[in-house]
């Protein structure tokens, strides 16, 4: 048993049975097979979502930029990749999201699918490609 998680507003806490975190896929998939479970990033959710009395995986380990392609736009980025920290690298390059939360301080792996809307574009695959916007 870990200590109490919470969200953004610091309520509720809840404290997991289990807390992993994982530093490899091969961990990923152990802890997976052990039963249901939620990922966790940074603990910005405004929503706690990412709270479970159950299994709670923490990705923030998971925090590689993968690949950009300069032509597109397209990044491929694990989910434990802070928004600020793409936007640093980026923004010098002329490029930044499309849509962002208020605040910078989250993972790619929580808000990217919620951040994308039918009024914007945002390229998401399964492979965790994401556009990082427009370019200026």
């Amino acid at each position: 048993m870990s200590g109490p998680l919470s969200g953004w507003g610091r309520y509720p806490k809840i404290a997991p049975d289990t807390l992993t975190r994982p530093r490899s896929d091969a961990a990923v998939a152990e802890a997976m097979a052990k039963g249901p479970l939620i990922a966790r990033g940074n603990g910005r959710s405004y929503g706690d979502a990412a709270l479970s009395e159950g299994q709670v995986l923490d990705m923030t380990a998971f925090r590689h930029i993968l690949s950009f392609d300069p032509e597109t736009g397209l990044v491929e980025a694990e989910a434990g990749v802070l928004l600020g920290d793409l936007i640093t690298a980026f923004l010098p390059l002329g490029f930044f999201p499309f849509v962002t939360p208020g605040t910078k301080l989250v993972t790619l792996g929580g808000p990217s699918p919620r951040m994308c809307t039918a009024r914007t574009t945002c390229a998401t695959a399964r492979s965790g490609t994401t556009s990082p916007g427009s370019r200026s």
